[in-house]
């Protein structure tokens, strides 16, 4: 009778240790920093011939199935050169998949300049912790901006969405960092904005609102 007594208080010692732990963790997940998606260029100044390097970095990831924006920008001062995956995608191992696709000049021409990333793990419910570098963007200068106007990237309906499929919420996109480029002309612009229907086009022609 009395070793029950004492399994029994074990037991309940043991699941009231379980669960403060579980309130503790709870709690400190709560109290930390707010995923933060922000964007980042390397200089404050640009000439035409000049590549500009966008990167993009995911930071306090508490763990996300995909991210996805549609960047667009002014094709009179930029034109798009390339993109290549960051750490956060090359050192991903498990299955991921990772799309851009810029627009063609026949609907830039109406439409503007696009460029649509998305990247995503492979899985239903499947996250990743990961964080870092996601991707570098870069764009050659190709006419001379007004050298009074500083220039900023800015996001727009970007998101970032759990195992689940739902947005992840209180995330915070931040544009930090302005640039100028060259003098004279109109004023350049960068601009995130969700692609339709979480849908990306890997072709050389997508459509753009």
């Amino acid at each position: 009778m009395i070793k029950e007594w004492f399994e029994m208080q074990r037991k309940t010692i043991l699941t009231v240790i379980l669960v403060m732990a579980l309130i503790i963790a709870v709690v400190a997940n709560a109290g930390g920093p707010p995923l933060t998606v922000r964007t980042e260029v390397e200089k404050t100044n640009y000439a035409v011939g000049d590549l500009v390097t966008v990167k993009v970095l995911v930071e306090n990831n508490p763990g996300l199935h995909s991210i996805y924006f549609d960047l667009a920008y002014d094709g009179s001062v930029l034109s798009f050169d390339s993109l290549s995956e960051g750490s956060m995608v090359t050192g991903e191992l498990r299955q991921k998949e990772f799309l851009y696709a810029a627009s063609d000049p026949q609907t830039s021409s109406g439409k503007g300049q696009h460029l649509i990333v998305s990247y995503a793990l492979q899985g239903s419910g499947v996250e990743s912790p990961r964080g870092g570098l996601l991707l570098e963007a870069r764009f050659r200068v190709i006419a001379p901006g007004n050298s009074n106007i500083q220039y900023k990237f800015n996001f727009a309906e970007a998101a970032v969405t759990d195992g689940a499929g739902n947005k992840i919420g209180g995330v915070v996109w931040q544009t930090p960092q302005s640039f100028s480029v060259g003098n004279g002309g109109t004023g350049a612009f960068v601009l995130f904005t969700k692609p339709h229907e979480m849908q990306v086009v890997n072709a050389d022609q997508v459509e753009v609102d």
